[in-house]
């Protein structure tokens, strides 16, 4: 069975408590995950577009999938946008990011959290990455892709994955996304 990654999608409750949950195939690793997956393997150099489109070479002494984010960071980890523009194998950045804040059209950033570490349940093999987001701006924000954004050793950004999605949050609320990564044989 090939590599596949999975998206969750959950409401916070005013409780806090997990509501409903959305679960759907992302179809969607780019260019730059498959470059850096090379560059791993094989120690070669991999030309890519960084998030400010600007061309990066990535090489096995830079080449770091570093997606763990604190909390306000919308540099790194999952991210979140607007825009429901087809998925294109070479994006190097979501098509209308929601950055991090509580003005109009902005969300609160959580830490990215890793739920589930790397787990082996024969036959299958895992991890989660997940992050909360929160809409404090006032209005109701219509999220219509999620991303997972990468940087490197020195520094640099890359997007490894783009999906689209849509999912309403009324000002006042927050949801959780979770990606899984799982590769079954």
């Amino acid at each position: 069975m090939p590599f596949k990654t999975f998206i969750k999608i959950q409401d916070i409750l005013a409780n806090g408590k997990l509501g409903s949950s959305e679960f759907i195939q992302a179809h969607s690793l780019l260019q730059a995950f498959i470059a850096a997956l090379s560059v791993l393997g094989t120690a070669a150099s991999a030309s890519i577009k960084s998030e400010d489109d600007s061309t990066i070479i990535i090489t096995l002494n830079s080449c770091l999938l570093d997606f763990n984010s604190v909390i306000t960071d919308d540099t790194k980890g999952i991210i979140i946008g607007t825009s429901a523009t087809a998925v294109s194998l070479v994006d190097n950045k979501l098509g209308a990011k929601i950055y991090q804040g509580t003005g109009a059209g902005q969300m609160e950033y959580s830490a990215v959290t890793l739920p589930t570490p790397y787990t082996v349940l024969s036959p299958s093999a895992y991890f989660d990455i997940a992050r909360t987001f929160t809409n404090n701006s006032g209005n109701t924000i219509i999220i219509n892709e999620a991303g997972i954004l990468c940087k490197d050793s020195l520094d640099r950004n890359f997007l490894i994955d783009r999906s689209l999605y849509n999912k309403t949050v009324i000002t006042g609320s927050s949801i959780l996304i979770t990606y899984r990564f799982l590769r079954t044989v």
